[in-house]
């Protein structure tokens, strides 16, 4: 049999980006019913070496570490509950690096994801200025990725996360516990030591089962009695939240990407509508985030990150939000969620 032309060879490159660019063809917006044509997409490769993905886990559990060791009263409580003794710099680092599911994302899977989600992508790079990143969460596979908007087409794969969604289905409604669909922004961050309830109702109602407050130097704070299920602990929002807002509901339902107090279950479906991620993880992100601005009305008047969140054949489906929505929104009130979030 005559042997291929060697410029016709089909290599396994190639046939991967034809595949993802045969997916990223004219589709029907569902909130508009246009159809809009988008370039297909080019797989840039992360430029992270595992060198350098090793000293990002370490940057930020040296981050977490410089903060609460500054503290003596923190010091006291989260080396004797969350660390069960460890008192050198050394052995927390370490512990904390290892608890990190950061990681350089594969060929592979870079060009599932373009794939399965061509739609979602337009849109979240159509609303990534070029050169900047966007966050893009594959709720079929429970993985965030930071997507770099390269330019004439080209995605850059920076960087992903193993993350835990609702274990709720799918919800854009205000009131469930199922993590929305559809582009958002982060229009809020606030960090706090690692392990800190952050929560202004979980601080209310889950006092008794966290323990008595810390007096810092920030004033009382409570602290989660570990960083998994030690404790038979109930999940909270710690160490970092990041505050989403949709152009539909605003920030009203309270939905955000944080850390965990139940790093075990990264992977797994169990939250009640929030993004967790490992703490280490969560503050590893912020280097990528900008905070959007809202307006007295609840209006975004200045794009932060855009955030997409993406599952398989599902769309975004929202209800009518109510008059004071936006301007709710503008409250950015960190009070809203419950225990499961």
């Amino acid at each position: 049999m005559k042997e291929p032309d060697s410029q016709n060879k089909m290599t396994r490159r190639r046939a991967l980006k034809l595949i993802g660019a045969a997916a990223l063809t004219p589709f029907a917006d569902p909130r508009n019913a246009e159809s809009r044509t988008r370039a297909a997409f080019e797989f840039v490769p992360s430029s992270l070496t595992p060198e350098r993905l090793l000293r990002d886990k370490q940057r930020a559990a040296r981050r977490l570490v410089d903060e609460f060791l500054g503290d003596n009263a923190a010091r006291g409580r989260i080396t004797e509950t969350i660390f069960k003794g460890k008192n050198t710099r050394v052995e927390i680092e370490q512990d904390l690096v290892r608890r990190s599911r950061m990681a350089i994302p594969t060929e592979q899977e870079a060009h599932q994801v373009l794939h399965d989600y061509p739609e979602q992508l337009g849109e979240l790079i159509e609303n990534t200025p070029v050169n900047e990143q966007g966050l893009f969460v594959a709720g079929d596979t429970q993985r965030l990725y930071v997507l770099k908007n390269i330019g004439a087409g080209q995605i850059q794969f920076e960087k992903a996360y193993t993350v835990t969604t609702s274990e709720e289905d799918w919800s854009n409604v205000v009131g469930s516990e199922g993590t929305s669909l559809g582009l958002q922004w982060i229009t809020e961050v606030r960090e706090g030591f690692l392990g800190e309830i952050l929560s202004e109702k979980h601080k209310k109602e889950l006092r008794g089962h966290f323990g008595p407050p810390v007096v810092t130097h920030r004033g009382p704070v409570l602290i989660a009695k570990s960083l998994d299920k030690g404790g038979n602990q109930l999940a909270s929002v710690i160490t970092v939240g990041l505050l989403l807002w949709d152009r539909f509901n605003g920030s009203q339902r309270g939905e955000l990407i944080h850390g965990t107090n139940r790093e075990d279950i990264l992977g797994e479906r169990a939250s009640g509508g929030c993004t967790r991620m490992s703490n280490v993880d969560a503050v590893d992100i912020l280097q990528y985030v900008k905070t959007s601005a809202l307006n007295s009305k609840g209006e975004m008047v200045k794009k932060g990150t855009p955030v997409m969140v993406a599952a398989k054949g599902r769309v975004p489906v929202y209800r009518k939000p109510s008059v004071q929505s936006k301007a709710r929104s503008k409250e950015l009130k960190w009070d809203f969620w419950g225990p499961r979030k």
